[in-house]
This record gives structure tokens, C-alpha cells and sequence, in this order.
């Protein structure tokens, strides 16, 4: 699968909301509240306006230590 850039995390959630009606038979009805959708939307900008403005990737991310 080819990798997207971050703008597709908004981009996915714009197609969910636009084509809601063909999803509604396979998830439960309050996944796919208007509210519900523009909530995961905010949460898409943030995270991809903090990439754009760290340029990071979340690979560079330091490994979790494990607990002893």
C-alpha cells in the first residue's frame, strides 16, 4: 500500500462523512454520529497540523522503555 501524506487523516474522515450512508449497515450507529465524526475530524487536524509544524514522522519517535 503506498503511504499517504498526513493531510489523508482529515482526508479519510472528510470521505467517512461524505459517505456515511454506504457505511451505516456494517458499524453501530454511534460511531457514525455527525458529532461523532467532527470530533475524530479536530482530533485528524491536530495531529497533522503537529507533524507539519515538527516535520517529524512518527517512526523518530523514542522507543518505549519496557518496565523492569
Amino acid at each position: 500500500m503506498a503511504k499517504r501524506p498526513a493531510e489523508s487523516l482529515v482526508a479519510g474522515i472528510d470521505s467517512v462523512l461524505k459517505r456515511k450512508d454506504r457505511l451505516r449497515r456494517g458499524f453501530p450507529d454511534y460511531l457514525l454520529t455527525k458529532r461523532t465524526l467532527n470530533r475524530w475530524r479536530a482530533l485528524a487536524e491536530s495531529i497533522d497540523a503537529r507533524f507539519r509544524q515538527d516535520g517529524s514522522k512518527l517512526s523518530k519517535r523514542p522507543a518505549r522503555k519496557s518496565a523492569p
